[in-house]
C-alpha cells in the first residue's frame, strides 16, 4: 500500500509538481488538491466496476 501511496500521479493545478495520490495539499505551493484527484474518489468511481466485474465472472462461472 506504501507503494501506492509513493506513486505521484497528478500535477498542481497551480505550479505544475508532481503530487501523490494521499496527499490534500500540493508540497510546493500548498494549493488545496481538487477532490477529484483524492484516494476516496477514486474507489467510489471503480467499485461499480469492480462489482460488475466479479458479477461477470460468476454468471460465467454458473454457466
Amino acid at each position: 500500500m506504501s507503494s501506492l501511496i509513493q506513486l505521484r500521479m497528478f500535477r498542481c493545478h497551480e505550479c505544475g509538481h508532481k503530487m501523490r495520490l494521499s496527499g490534500e495539499a500540493c508540497g510546493r505551493c500548498h494549493a488545496i488538491k481538487p477532490r477529484y484527484q483524492g484516494v476516496i474518489y477514486r474507489l467510489v468511481l471503480l467499485t461499480p466496476v469492480i462489482l460488475v466485474g466479479v458479477i461477470g465472472i460468476l454468471v460465467l462461472s454458473l454457466v
